[in-house]
Protein backbone atom coordinates (compact mmCIF):
# COMPACT_ATOMS: atom_id res chain seq x y z
CA UNK A 1 0.00 0.00 0.00
CA UNK A 2 1.39 3.44 -0.81
CA UNK A 3 1.89 6.22 1.86
CA UNK A 4 -0.89 8.39 0.30
CA UNK A 5 -3.41 5.66 -0.80
CA UNK A 6 -6.92 7.38 -0.14
CA UNK A 7 -5.41 10.70 1.03
CA UNK A 8 -6.48 14.47 -1.04
CA UNK A 9 -3.06 16.37 -0.94
CA UNK A 10 -3.52 20.15 -1.93
CA UNK A 11 0.04 21.41 -3.79
CA UNK A 12 -0.06 25.53 -4.47
CA UNK A 13 1.87 26.67 -7.33
CA UNK A 14 1.92 22.55 -8.44
CA UNK A 15 2.26 23.85 -12.35
CA UNK A 16 5.60 23.89 -12.55
CA UNK A 17 9.34 23.70 -10.60
CA UNK A 18 9.21 22.44 -7.03
CA UNK A 19 5.20 22.24 -7.15
CA UNK A 20 5.19 20.04 -10.02
CA UNK A 21 7.62 17.80 -8.45
CA UNK A 22 5.73 17.80 -5.21
CA UNK A 23 2.72 16.55 -7.40
CA UNK A 24 4.46 14.15 -9.21
CA UNK A 25 6.00 12.46 -6.40
CA UNK A 26 2.75 12.45 -4.47
CA UNK A 27 0.73 11.54 -6.99
CA UNK A 28 3.50 8.08 -7.56
CA UNK A 29 2.77 7.38 -4.07
CA UNK A 30 -1.01 7.13 -4.64
CA UNK A 31 -2.62 10.59 -3.65
CA UNK A 32 -4.95 12.27 -5.52
CA UNK A 33 -3.12 15.66 -5.91
CA UNK A 34 -5.11 19.46 -5.72
CA UNK A 35 -2.72 21.30 -8.91
CA UNK A 36 -3.92 25.00 -6.95
CA UNK A 37 -2.30 27.37 -9.20
CA UNK A 38 -2.87 30.65 -10.95
CA UNK A 39 -1.48 29.34 -14.51
CA UNK A 40 -3.69 27.33 -15.54
CA UNK A 41 -1.51 26.15 -18.86
CA UNK A 42 1.18 25.28 -15.83
CA UNK A 43 -1.28 23.32 -13.86
CA UNK A 44 -3.05 21.25 -17.26
CA UNK A 45 0.21 20.31 -17.91
CA UNK A 46 0.79 19.08 -14.72
CA UNK A 47 -1.98 16.89 -14.37
CA UNK A 48 -1.38 15.35 -17.65
CA UNK A 49 1.75 13.90 -16.23
CA UNK A 50 0.27 12.67 -13.32
CA UNK A 51 -2.53 11.17 -15.66
CA UNK A 52 -0.22 9.50 -18.07
CA UNK A 53 1.45 7.72 -15.03
CA UNK A 54 -1.16 6.58 -13.97
CA UNK A 55 -2.12 8.82 -11.16
CA UNK A 56 -5.10 11.08 -10.08
CA UNK A 57 -4.95 14.63 -10.13
CA UNK A 58 -7.76 18.00 -9.80
CA UNK A 59 -7.22 21.14 -11.45
CA UNK A 60 -8.23 24.20 -9.39
CA UNK A 61 -7.37 27.82 -10.87
CA UNK A 62 -5.94 29.72 -7.38
CA UNK A 63 -4.72 32.77 -6.54
CA UNK A 64 -3.48 32.51 -2.95
CA UNK A 65 -2.93 36.35 -2.57
CA UNK A 66 -6.93 36.20 -2.59
CA UNK A 67 -8.50 34.87 0.34
CA UNK A 68 -11.92 34.27 -1.64
CA UNK A 69 -9.83 32.15 -4.26
CA UNK A 70 -8.15 30.21 -1.92
CA UNK A 71 -11.68 29.68 0.04
CA UNK A 72 -13.36 28.32 -3.30
CA UNK A 73 -10.71 26.00 -4.02
CA UNK A 74 -10.97 25.06 -0.59
CA UNK A 75 -14.65 24.00 -0.90
CA UNK A 76 -14.43 22.32 -4.12
CA UNK A 77 -12.50 20.08 -2.92
CA UNK A 78 -14.69 18.92 -0.11
CA UNK A 79 -17.50 19.36 -2.33
CA UNK A 80 -15.72 16.59 -4.85
CA UNK A 81 -13.35 14.98 -3.13
CA UNK A 82 -14.20 14.58 0.65
CA UNK A 83 -12.26 16.65 2.01
CA UNK A 84 -8.40 17.55 2.63
CA UNK A 85 -5.45 15.87 4.01
CA UNK A 86 -2.17 17.84 3.39
CA UNK A 87 -1.04 20.74 1.79
CA UNK A 88 2.17 21.43 0.28
CA UNK A 89 2.28 25.64 0.62
CA UNK A 90 4.35 25.84 -2.17
CA UNK A 91 3.06 28.92 -3.95
CA UNK A 92 5.41 31.96 -4.39
CA UNK A 93 7.63 34.42 -6.26
CA UNK A 94 11.08 36.11 -6.37
CA UNK A 95 11.31 38.93 -7.84
CA UNK A 96 15.15 40.66 -7.53
CA UNK A 97 15.29 44.52 -6.54
CA UNK A 98 18.49 45.84 -5.27
CA UNK A 99 17.74 47.47 -1.55
CA UNK A 100 17.84 51.04 -3.03
CA UNK A 101 15.00 50.17 -5.19
CA UNK A 102 12.38 48.42 -3.06
CA UNK A 103 9.41 49.94 -3.23
CA UNK A 104 6.28 49.38 -0.75
CA UNK A 105 4.66 47.89 -3.93
CA UNK A 106 7.46 45.51 -4.37
CA UNK A 107 7.46 44.50 -0.62
CA UNK A 108 3.12 44.13 -0.41
CA UNK A 109 3.28 41.71 -3.80
CA UNK A 110 5.84 39.53 -2.38
CA UNK A 111 4.16 39.31 1.26
CA UNK A 112 1.00 39.31 -0.36
CA UNK A 113 1.94 35.97 -2.53
CA UNK A 114 4.64 34.44 -0.06
CA UNK A 115 3.07 35.53 3.38
CA UNK A 116 0.05 36.35 3.45
CA UNK A 117 -0.74 33.04 0.78
CA UNK A 118 0.92 30.96 2.96
CA UNK A 119 -0.88 31.37 5.91
CA UNK A 120 -4.85 32.05 3.98
CA UNK A 121 -4.12 29.01 2.46
CA UNK A 122 -3.37 26.93 5.85
CA UNK A 123 -5.99 28.57 7.76
CA UNK A 124 -8.63 27.38 4.98
CA UNK A 125 -7.34 24.26 4.54
CA UNK A 126 -6.78 23.51 8.40
CA UNK A 127 -10.45 24.01 8.54
CA UNK A 128 -11.14 20.60 6.57
CA UNK A 129 -8.70 18.67 7.34
CA UNK A 130 -10.29 19.42 11.13
CA UNK A 131 -13.27 17.88 9.58
CA UNK A 132 -11.80 15.17 8.58
CA UNK A 133 -9.64 14.06 11.73
CA UNK A 134 -6.25 16.35 11.35
CA UNK A 135 -3.90 16.31 8.68
CA UNK A 136 -0.46 17.79 7.89
CA UNK A 137 0.73 21.12 6.44
CA UNK A 138 4.54 21.62 4.99
CA UNK A 139 5.13 25.18 4.13
CA UNK A 140 8.11 25.77 1.31
CA UNK A 141 10.70 28.23 2.76
CA UNK A 142 14.03 28.74 1.68
CA UNK A 143 17.52 28.16 2.44
CA UNK A 144 18.66 31.99 1.42
CA UNK A 145 16.88 33.01 4.60
CA UNK A 146 20.53 31.26 6.61
CA UNK A 147 23.01 32.50 3.58
CA UNK A 148 20.72 35.56 2.18
CA UNK A 149 22.10 36.38 -1.92
CA UNK A 150 22.08 39.89 -2.38
CA UNK A 151 19.36 41.85 -4.09
CA UNK A 152 16.48 39.84 -2.24
CA UNK A 153 15.44 41.54 0.94
CA UNK A 154 11.76 41.41 0.81
CA UNK A 155 11.90 37.53 -0.12
CA UNK A 156 14.22 36.61 2.29
CA UNK A 157 12.72 38.27 4.67
CA UNK A 158 9.67 36.72 3.65
CA UNK A 159 10.84 33.07 3.73
CA UNK A 160 11.84 33.82 7.07
CA UNK A 161 8.45 34.83 8.16
CA UNK A 162 7.12 31.29 6.63
CA UNK A 163 9.67 29.53 9.32
CA UNK A 164 7.91 31.58 12.39
CA UNK A 165 4.36 31.38 10.79
CA UNK A 166 4.88 27.94 10.75
CA UNK A 167 5.74 27.49 14.42
CA UNK A 168 2.80 29.59 15.48
CA UNK A 169 0.19 27.21 12.94
CA UNK A 170 2.27 24.08 15.17
CA UNK A 171 0.81 25.70 18.05
CA UNK A 172 -2.40 26.63 17.08
CA UNK A 173 -3.48 23.66 15.13
CA UNK A 174 -1.86 20.69 17.47
CA UNK A 175 -5.04 20.27 19.13
CA UNK A 176 -7.07 19.66 15.88
CA UNK A 177 -4.43 17.23 15.03
CA UNK A 178 -2.59 18.55 12.18
CA UNK A 179 1.26 18.81 12.04
CA UNK A 180 3.11 21.84 10.17
CA UNK A 181 6.41 21.74 9.02
CA UNK A 182 9.17 23.58 6.74
CA UNK A 183 11.11 22.79 3.86
CA UNK A 184 14.00 25.11 3.08
CA UNK A 185 15.16 24.24 -0.53
CA UNK A 186 18.62 25.79 -1.83
CA UNK A 187 19.34 27.32 -4.60
CA UNK A 188 17.21 25.19 -7.53
CA UNK A 189 17.37 24.69 -11.07
CA UNK A 190 13.66 25.32 -11.68
CA UNK A 191 12.77 27.28 -14.37
CA UNK A 192 11.68 30.15 -12.98
CA UNK A 193 15.02 30.73 -11.83
CA UNK A 194 16.84 28.90 -15.20
CA UNK A 195 15.05 31.49 -17.03
CA UNK A 196 16.13 34.41 -15.16
CA UNK A 197 18.84 36.94 -16.33
CA UNK A 198 19.14 37.43 -12.51
CA UNK A 199 20.44 34.22 -12.26
CA UNK A 200 23.57 33.61 -14.18
CA UNK A 201 25.42 30.21 -14.87
CA UNK A 202 28.47 32.12 -13.00
CA UNK A 203 26.11 33.06 -9.68
CA UNK A 204 24.69 29.39 -10.10
CA UNK A 205 28.02 27.91 -10.21
CA UNK A 206 29.23 29.97 -7.03
CA UNK A 207 26.21 28.32 -4.93
CA UNK A 208 27.17 25.29 -5.52
CA UNK A 209 30.81 25.81 -4.04
CA UNK A 210 29.24 26.92 -0.94
CA UNK A 211 27.45 23.34 -0.59
CA UNK A 212 28.92 19.79 1.20
CA UNK A 213 27.34 18.40 -2.08
CA UNK A 214 29.19 19.72 -5.15
CA UNK A 215 26.18 19.44 -7.76
CA UNK A 216 23.12 21.96 -8.56
CA UNK A 217 20.02 20.93 -6.53
CA UNK A 218 17.10 20.13 -8.97
CA UNK A 219 13.75 20.59 -7.48
CA UNK A 220 13.05 16.48 -7.10
CA UNK A 221 15.87 16.82 -4.43
CA UNK A 222 13.20 17.96 -1.99
CA UNK A 223 10.17 16.02 -2.84
CA UNK A 224 11.62 13.53 -0.45
CA UNK A 225 11.52 15.86 2.93
CA UNK A 226 7.80 17.15 1.84
CA UNK A 227 6.78 13.89 1.61
CA UNK A 228 8.12 12.34 4.66
CA UNK A 229 6.75 15.45 6.72
CA UNK A 230 3.09 15.05 4.80
CA UNK A 231 2.82 10.82 5.87
CA UNK A 232 2.40 9.29 9.14
CA UNK A 233 6.22 8.50 8.78
CA UNK A 234 6.43 11.94 10.36
CA UNK A 235 3.70 11.33 12.66
CA UNK A 236 5.46 12.98 16.09
CA UNK A 237 6.98 15.74 14.08
CA UNK A 238 5.72 19.30 14.33
CA UNK A 239 6.89 23.08 14.22
CA UNK A 240 10.37 21.82 12.51
CA UNK A 241 12.31 22.83 9.89
CA UNK A 242 14.08 20.85 7.66
CA UNK A 243 17.12 21.68 5.49
CA UNK A 244 17.62 20.73 1.84
CA UNK A 245 20.51 22.44 0.50
CA UNK A 246 23.31 19.83 0.14
CA UNK A 247 25.01 21.41 3.12
CA UNK A 248 24.84 24.63 2.26
CA UNK A 249 24.39 26.11 5.79
CA UNK A 250 27.21 24.08 7.11
CA UNK A 251 30.32 26.25 5.52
Amino acid sequence: MARFDGKVVVVTGGGLGFGRAYSLGLAAEGATVVIADVNMDNALQTQAAIEELGGKAVVIQTDVSDEASVIAMRDQVDRDLGGIDGLVNNAGIYPVLEIDSVTKEHWDQIYNVNVWGSFVTARACAESMKRRGGGSIVNISSGTFLRPPPNQPAYVSSKGAIIALTRSLATELADDGIRVNTVLPGLTATPGIMGSPDFSEEYMESRVDLQLIKRQEQADDTVGAAMFLLSDDSSFVTGQSMLVNGGGSMI
